[in-house]
């Protein structure tokens, strides 16, 4: 019988006092690497402080961020900081890090929907795990926030399907346990720094932005003067990576995005004939 444990850094009981940054964690969710970084260690001192002894029970260890298609969330900076602190740790383990695919996509801000309707939404979302498992590792899964455990269930339901039967542990930077707290919280702390694209390109300048799916969402779905501005500043290779990685995660197929796709489509396919 597999076991199930959730643990995280933070639990959240009032919207007016938690033990960390909203600031700190919207440039997080917005590409800041280093803080991601940041997060993933404290997640390792915290869980490694409460579960050490029972991870003697297992050889292999098998890491997963959030779902994702070809553009990774802003999660995977925690993740990666996460395996490298567990691997150094105990060098018997087998650490690897494996992908749960999403083929799914969608222009909805997540953050502003209730319980119900992030269940919905969601629930129409196709995880699959294109990955070896044997049966006797341990299954790491790992987010930024719990809000309403709409995604955790649905990763049981994808586990459930494919009739894995490994132990798993689901790890958060934090967890929502007031449930009288509105669901919306998640988008004042998403938003708690970056509010526009002026302020998320003090994150793509400095040395610690790594591209993310939020981040190609909320340029493409700018207002037509807000684009314009914003990416004729831009330098040719940031263009170019920002079309390609919207390309590959099907961005071009969805309305709300289509109009500035193609403006990014027509700068990126000019530069490439000059």
């Amino acid at each position: 019988m597999k076991i199930f444990k959730s643990h995280a850094t933070h639990y959240i009981k009032s919207t007016k006092n938690f033990n960390f940054s909203k600031e700190s964690y919207s440039r997080f969710k917005f590409g800041d690497s280093k803080i991601g970084e940041n997060f993933g260690k404290d997640l390792f001192e915290s869980f490694w402080k409460k579960y050490d002894k029972s991870l003697n029970n297992y050889k292999k260890i098998l890491v997963f961020s959030s779902p994702y298609h070809f553009i990774p969330t802003a999660t995977m900076s925690m993740v990666d900081s996460f395996k490298k602190l567990i691997q150094q740790k105990n060098i018997d383990y087998k650490v690897e890090l494996r992908k749960i695919n999403r083929t799914t996509t969608y222009s909805v801000d997540y953050g502003k929907l209730s319980a119900k309707e992030r269940l919905n939404l969601i629930s129409n979302d196709i995880f699959k795990i294109n990955e070896n498992i044997c049966g006797d590792e341990l299954l790491i899964f790992i987010d930024d926030i719990k809000i309403t455990g709409s995604h955790e269930f649905v990763i049981k339901k994808m586990i459930d399907e494919y009739k894995i039967k490994n132990d798993c542990f689901f790890l958060y930077h934090a967890i929502l346990e007031n449930k009288k707290i509105n669901p919306e919280f998640e988008n004042y702390l998403n938003y708690g720094y970056v509010k526009n694209l002026s302020d998320l390109n003090t994150i793509i300048n400095s040395n610690h932005f790594k591209i993310n799916t939020r981040t190609v969402k909320f340029i493409l779905n700018s207002t037509n003067e807000e684009f314009k501005n914003f990416i004729y500043e831009k330098h040719y290779d940031f263009v170019k990576k920002l079309y390609i990685n919207a390309k590959n995660n099907n961005y071009d197929k969805i309305s709300d995005y289509k109009k500035n796709f193609f403006k990014l489509e027509n700068l990126t396919l000019k530069n490439i004939i000059v």
